[in-house]
This record gives structure tokens, sequence and C-alpha cells, in this order.
């Protein structure tokens, strides 16, 4: 009988993962790609721009997932420190998608491709409010 009061949480972190659940498993890839070619040779600026831009997606999101479960749970507009981690976090994601360019062959790619799953996730998280 609890888990049909909290049907609306659990339909919430369905919708979360769906929308989101791709773009998390590209970074993972991002991740494990860019440690399994530590061995090939890119200058040094690339690796450390590129590790940057993995950190960055990382956080970006972390707050773009806190920031939408926020917005899937409350009907009213978003303001004050809310506000603030969506903007902080599309500077994270314009960064980790920047950096992304930094890098080389798969990591490279899926990174990118981290950026483009999270607007896609977003656009869905968005419409699914509406």
């Amino acid at each position: 009988m609890q888990l049909l009061n909290n049907a609306p949480m659990l339909n919430n972190s369905l919708l979360l993962a769906g929308f989101f659940l791709p773009a998390a498993i590209c970074l993972y890839f991002a991740w494990s790609t860019w440690i399994g070619e530590q061995g090939t040779e890119i200058a040094h600026w690339r690796r450390v721009a590129f590790q940057c831009g993995l950190v960055a997606a990382v956080f970006a999101t972390m707050v773009f997932i806190t920031s939408c479960w926020y917005m899937l749970q409350s009907v009213e507009t978003t303001r004050g420190i809310v506000l603030a981690a969506n903007w902080l976090s599309v500077g994270f994601w314009i960064l980790g998608t920047l950096l992304a360019l930094a890098g080389k062959g798969w990591p490279r790619l899926t990174l990118a491709g981290w950026g483009v799953l999270m607007v896609l996730g977003l656009a869905g998280i968005v419409s699914a409010r509406i």
C-alpha cells in the first residue's frame, strides 16, 4: 500500500531514468574509452582539456538530474537557487561539450554524444511537464 502512495515519485523517477539513462551510459563509455586509451599519443593540453570536459560533464549531469527532479515535483516556476543551479549546469554542459573536441577517437565521439543526449533528455523532461 505504501508503494501506491509514492506513485508520483516513482513515475518521476522512471521518467528521469528514461530520459537521462542514455546520456549517463554515453558518459560512462566516454570515461571507460578514455581510460582505455591512456597509452595513445596526445598532446598534454588536449589530455588536460578533455579530462576537464569529462569532469564538467559529470557535474552537469548531476545538477541537471537534481534540478529536473525538482521541476517534476513542483508546479511552480523555477527561481532562486534552482534557477542558479540550472544556469550553472548549462555552463558545465557547454564546457563539457566544447572540451569534447580536444579528445581523439571514441572518447571524443562518446562525450559529444553525451552532449546531444543531454539536450534530448532535457527536451523530453520539459515536454513531459507540459
